[in-house]
């Protein structure tokens, strides 16, 4: 019974996120078995990925941008080290590196346990993750290609 009700309680909410992304015109692909949509949002530097999951066993939202960059094997430890000093500044969300590939993806959740998100909370998690991609992602994609050095990028992080 209460797998029923988590089971339900995810369709509805992406039913939400559903009737939110055709109500505002949204472009997206979905994967109803997955409970997840994908799209990208203009950014500021150029186009924003992201990928918005309703994890029902979790109870969560969760939101993934995936930058379209990439650090090479020689630069993952600096990179680790440089999304750490990032993550430090955040009040919401975080940088993940993978280091066996080198891939940066932002991610943030919001729980939906015991309630139906709104579009309005759907719109927020959105800007949140392509305000934080937006201010970042330049400068760590120039970091990850050696173009500025650590002490720098602490620097510009922490001003």
């Amino acid at each position: 019974m209460q797998d029923e009700r988590i089971l339900h309680q995810a369709d509805e909410a992406y039913g939400v996120l559903l009737g939110m992304l055709d109500g505002g015109g949204w472009r997206y692909a979905k994967d109803a078995p997955s409970r997840s949509v994908e799209f990208a949002v203009k950014g500021g530097s150029g186009p924003i990925a992201l990928r918005l999951v309703i994890e029902a066993s979790m109870q969560l939202i969760l939101v993934y941008s995936p930058l379209s960059f990439r650090f090479g094997e020689e630069r993952r430890v600096d990179g680790a080290v440089a999304l750490n000093a990032v993550n430090c500044q955040l009040s919401y969300g975080s940088f993940d590196l993978d280091l066996s590939t080198g891939a940066v993806v932002f991610r943030l959740s919001s729980s939906i346990r015991r309630s139906i998100p709104s579009p309005q909370l759907y719109e927020a998690l959105i800007a949140a993750a392509c305000a934080t991609v937006d201010k970042y992602a330049q400068q760590l994609l120039r970091f990850s290609k050696g173009e500025i050095a650590f002490p720098d990028l602490y620097r510009w992080i922490n001003s």
